[in-house]
């Protein structure tokens, strides 16, 4: 089959006449799990045969105590008033942890008492938690009255890190009163080190084993069924953006530990037995990661740095959440580039898709635990990335001419889901050709024929 591909110009402004211009983005306001009667529901958008006890789903039932040994590295940061971030303890010693300071206690920690930081540091992705207490003078002449530390570690796999997270936030509030004993540190590092010679991980970027039970009891129940809840259908505009590979940035105020839960939760909206797809997870950024930014092609990050809203060429989309008492409250989607921007617009599929998860949370949610009812969720975008795969894919292979009726099968909206598409094509180098009478061929009028992009 030829590779190549051609592209069709089409005018994707702001001023697209087929977009509105003035349209609201807010979130309709849907009972995650509504009562009502136990009914019965098909998805309107599945047209190939998924078997849900067949597919695998991102969930292990794991303790920290049968996890792997995975922890690299681990650590202790000390803020100095005067001298700022410092490493004041780490094993093992000889790794280079230049820059690690500045991911663990990220800007404007000063104005929590609390919180934990995912993070990434070349190949290694590392978990902190932070703390600070109230000192005396007496205490301590040189940290006027307070004291801020953060215990971190560092493992090969983002699914290596929650398991851990418990051990770290305890450990941290006894580090505060006792800030020069690492002896049970020690301890638990070597329990939990990666030994190269005995291990055969190797390092996974990829978001597989998310043990969500423990994510959840440990930041307060905000768990991936609550995001969604909080996104609403604009939920299905983000998933768009990742799957054609964007750069995406959520921007919070610290605390910036449940919008680092955005992004892992950002990550299990891509999964698919069809595609390999690496969300390419980053975690928490600041300023002194632009230049790297700038260089990968896609990622999903979090900062507490508004100032990289004005950076453009290190992202595509920048999502600036609000909270409160440490809970996301709402969040709204940005894209300043010009031609990936209609995806902004929730159309009709998006929200008839909405309405099919929460009709399906509503069915199960009396029968399952909170935990089951966030499978529930992850199974579902499984599911259409599953459908979204196979169709295009088959017509991909066929180099196929395919009509409306089709792309509804593959659960494309005819109307709303061109910009998409063509990116969606382009991405995965798939070659197909749009012909038929309807509202898509009227977004193709410069020719009878258009290949999508």
């Amino acid at each position: 089959m030829s590779q190549s591909i051609h592209q069709h110009l089409i005018d994707l402004s702001d001023t697209n006449p087929l977009l509105p211009s003035n349209q609201d983005y807010t979130t309709p306001t849907l009972p995650l799990i509504p009562t009502g009667p136990d009914v019965v529901l098909e998805n309107p958008y599945t047209e190939i045969e998924i078997i849900s006890d067949d597919i695998p789903i991102a969930m292990n039932n794991h303790s920290v105590d049968e996890g792997p040994n995975s922890i690299v590295c681990m650590f202790v940061v000390l803020f100095h008033v005067t001298r700022g971030h410092e490493i004041i303890w780490s094993l093992p010693e000889e790794l280079n942890l230049d820059g690690v300071e500045l991911k663990a206690v990220p800007s404007g920690m000063h104005t929590v008492e609390r919180d934990f930081i995912y993070f990434r540091k070349a190949g290694l992705f590392g978990l902190s938690c932070f703390a600070k207490r109230a000192i005396s003078s007496q205490e301590d002449p040189d940290q006027r009255g307070a004291r801020m530390m953060a215990l971190g570690i560092l493992c090969l796999s983002p699914d290596h890190l929650p398991p851990h997270l418990t051990f770290l936030s305890t450990t941290i509030q006894n580090l505060l009163d006792a800030p020069n004993d690492f002896s049970f540190l020690i301890d638990y590092y070597n329990s939990f080190a990666y030994n190269p010679t005995t291990n055969s991980q190797q390092t996974n970027q990829h978001i597989s084993n998310l043990n969500l039970s423990i994510l959840s009891s440990t930041t307060g129940g905000h768990d991936f069924a609550r995001f969604i809840q909080i996104l609403g259908p604009s939920v299905f505009v983000l998933w768009k953006y990742l799957l054609i590979q964007s750069r995406v940035i959520f921007f919070s105020k610290p605390p910036i530990g449940p919008c680092c839960n955005w992004v892992y939760f950002s990550c299990l909206l891509t999964q698919s037995d069809y595609a390999k797809i690496n969300p390419n997870p980053h975690f928490y950024v600041s300023v002194a990661d632009l230049d790297i930014l700038k260089e990968e092609n896609n990622f999903i990050a979090c900062t507490t740095e508004q100032i990289l809203q004005i950076k453009r060429a290190c992202y595509d989309v920048f999502i600036p959440l609000t909270s409160s008492e440490g809970e996301v409250t709402g969040a709204k989607i940005n894209c300043p580039g010009v031609m990936i921007k209609p995806i902004l617009f929730i159309n009709n599929t998006d929200i008839n898709r909405y309405r099919t998860l929460m009709k399906r949370c509503e069915c199960r949610g009396a029968l399952l635990d909170r935990e089951q009812l966030n499978l529930t969720c992850i199974q579902y975008f499984r599911e259409i990335n599953n459908q979204l795969f196979s169709h295009f894919s088959d017509y991909s292979q066929y180099e196929s001419i395919i009509n409306p009726h089709l792309l509804k099968r593959a659960g494309i909206d005819t109307y709303g889901d061109f910009t998409f598409l063509r990116n969606f094509c382009r991405t995965y180098n798939m070659k197909v050709t749009l012909h038929g009478e309807s509202e898509f061929s009227a977004l193709l009028c410069c020719s009878p024929r258009g290949s999508i992009v």
